[in-house]
């Protein structure tokens, strides 16, 4: 309370209770897999196809994952996080830098791969004195030794440059950097908070050393190392003349220089040539050790699905992950995805707010793939299998069915193709909707097109999705009309939970939680009474307002389409003694018209 001790006026702000909920996104989508390169189980997130590109490789036909993220983007996604699995086994390639301390010892830093894998390999670290804090230091000591001692300039320190390449290709670089903690260009801080290629290992103290990189033969470093002037800074150190030495060509002091004819005897001094004046000295030239890593291994064998479970339990670190694309997957390690997104939602806390788009697995007996030569037939029996002996079947899970057709990005023929898993483009589908109809509308019909396809593996008639749809296999159509389409939206759960059949309404409930959740978060500790329900009523209504207007709900009247309930009826005594507050949010979803039935009569004239 204000304290009031002067008579006066006092103007105060009041606030007005109201604490607007943001709408949670729905589309960011986190793709797991394999990749070229990159730090393996650390959620990296990208906005566009060129940073994945810059932190994790290009396409690569031993990879399903960077050609499921070109097409997320493709087909309308913007934001995603970057998972990569690496086999347990696999190894980073390293080196070390030797460092020049402050009380004259020398210490190694070990600099590793930004990720594990034989990748690394190809990484070399170049790091330079750098030029004009050498040319800058070259000039005080000169003008240092022309004073002869008396006042003498203070020498400015010489920072460094470090420069990564990969496979030859420069990739990265950081100019004039610190070997001190004093400012913001410590090396050690800017190569971890910036590099995509290359991390820095502290010491056993937990800290990075501080010092000046020494420029050393290879066998002091372990590795390539040179001491060789960087290129195209100057005369090389070789060709200048050491001190007190006369250069070849050169008068030594008082000596004509060999082939140099004598001035005739009795000529006078003003008849003799004019001396030619010293060469100036070769610009100072910035010494620079290379370091090249080795030792990176793929490891035995590819990951396999703990190697996978082991990735995705890093995610519970992150709350705005909603889609999970695990593309091209054998089934166990589709099931321990699956088996992640149900484990998360039956978590204390927020509770479901991932879904997971799976696709045909390949090899095993079900044999998916980009080169896949069955009939139609034969790929509908064996998706039919799968889906019927898959587990876990809930209503977190979505499978699309079959592999699409694409223009082959491996192949320099004209006109090649190959089949791709469809998950990458279905996310991208989904966040196309999302953005522009909202999470309530189905993914699918005639709207939802699938860019970048050309064809299916598979020909999906009528008949045939009378068996798929009804046990939760989502179909990829092609239509004269309407072209290559999602044609289904339900949900792995369709039988085991007919209240989330669809795949939109178990959508719309993540993300109705997910926004509730965070929206709500002002309430905790706040005192549990009537004034504190009335406020929640009031923001909650406000949200749930906002969504029935944008047509997320059934009904014309709003309260048709959704209540808050929060009073003395949701919160006894008991639960106020236990310090819970009891909040009952209902909403009438919106249902996709998945069957239309026109019904034709001829009419009779009376």
């Amino acid at each position: 309370m204000a304290e009031y001790l002067h008579p006066g006026v006092f103007v105060e702000e009041k606030p007005s209770g109201a604490k607007p909920i943001e709408a949670a996104s729905t589309s960011t989508a986190c793709f797991t897999g394999t990749v070229v390169r990159g730090r393996p189980g650390f959620p990296t997130f990208v906005s566009s196809w060129f940073q994945f590109k810059d932190a994790f490789g290009d396409l690569d036909k031993n990879h399903d994952l960077p050609l499921a993220v070109y097409q997320f983007f493709q087909n309308g996604g913007s934001r995603a996080y970057i998972l990569r699995v690496v086999a347990a086994d696999a190894a980073f390639a390293t080196n070390t830098m030797e460092l020049q301390l402050a009380n004259g010892t020398k210490q190694n830093v070990t600099i590793n791969a930004a990720g594990a894998g034989a990748w690394g390999n190809g990484i070399t670290v170049t790091v330079t004195e750098t030029k004009s804090d050498v040319r800058v230091a070259a000039a005080v000591a000169a003008e240092n030794l022309k004073r002869g001692g008396v006042n003498p300039l203070p020498v400015p320190p010489i920072h460094f440059d470090i420069q990564v390449s990969l496979d030859g290709q420069v990739v990265e670089r950081w100019a004039s950097l610190d070997g001190t903690e004093d400012g913001d260009k410590f090396y050690a801080s800017v190569v971890n908070r910036y590099s995509n290629y290359i991390k820095l290992e502290p010491g056993a103290d937990g800290e990075f050393a501080q010092g000046r990189p020494t420029f050393v033969a290879a066998a002091a470093t372990g590795g390539a190392a040179t001491s060789t002037p960087a290129a195209g800074t100057g005369t090389p150190a070789a060709r200048t003349p050491a001190a007190g030495t006369a250069a070849a060509g050169t008068a030594a002091a008082g000596t004509p220089a060999a082939g140099t004819p004598s001035p005739a005897a009795g000529t006078p001094p003003a008849a003799r040539a004019t001396p030619a004046a010293p060469a100036a000295p070769p610009p100072p030239v910035p010494k620079q050790v290379v370091i090249a890593f080795s030792g990176g291994t793929d490891g035995a064998a590819d990951p396999i699905a703990s190697d996978f479970g082991n990735a995705l339990a890093t995610l519970d670190r992150l709350s705005d992950v909603s889609l999970l694309v695990v593309p091209g997957v054998a089934a166990d390690t589709a099931a321990e995805a699956a088996s992640y997104v149900s484990e998360r939602a039956a978590r204390p806390g927020v509770g479901g707010d991932m879904f997971y788009i799976m696709d045909p697995p390949p090899g095993d007996e079900w044999n998916f793939g980009p080169r896949d030569t069955r009939s139609s037939a034969a790929q509908i029996a064996a998706i039919t299998k799968f889906c019927q002996t898959f587990s876990p079947k809930d209503t977190y899970s979505a499978l699309y069915f079959p592999w699409v057709e694409i223009a082959d990005p491996y192949s320099k023929v004209s006109g090649a193709t190959r089949f791709a898993p469809p998950s990458g483009m279905i996310a991208g589908l989904f966040a196309r909707t999302d953005n522009s109809r909202g999470v309530w509308k189905a993914p699918a019909g005639t709207e939802a097109s699938m860019l970048g396809a050309v064809g299916v593996a598979a020909q999906v008639s009528d008949q045939d999705q009378d068996t798929l749809n009804p046990i939760g296999v989502n179909c990829i159509r092609q239509f004269a009309a309407a072209g290559i389409v999602c044609w289904g939206s339900r949900t792995l759960g369709t039988l085991s939970n007919p209240e989330y059949r669809y795949v939109p309404i178990r959508r719309t409930a993540n993300f109705l939680k997910t926004s509730l959740y965070r929206g709500t978060q002002w309430v905790v500790f706040e005192p549990n009474d009537e004034p504190l329900w009335a406020a929640i009523r009031f923001n909650l209504t406000a949200f749930m307002g906002s969504l029935f207007r944008a047509g997320a709900f059934q009904g014309t009247k709003p309260e048709d389409a959704f209540f808050v309930k929060c009073d003395k009826d949701t919160n006894t005594q008991a639960t106020i003694d236990q310090g819970q507050v009891h909040i009952l949010v209902g909403f009438a979803p919106l249902k996709p018209a998945e069957f239309v039935i026109i019904t034709l009569q001829q009419m009779i004239k009376q």
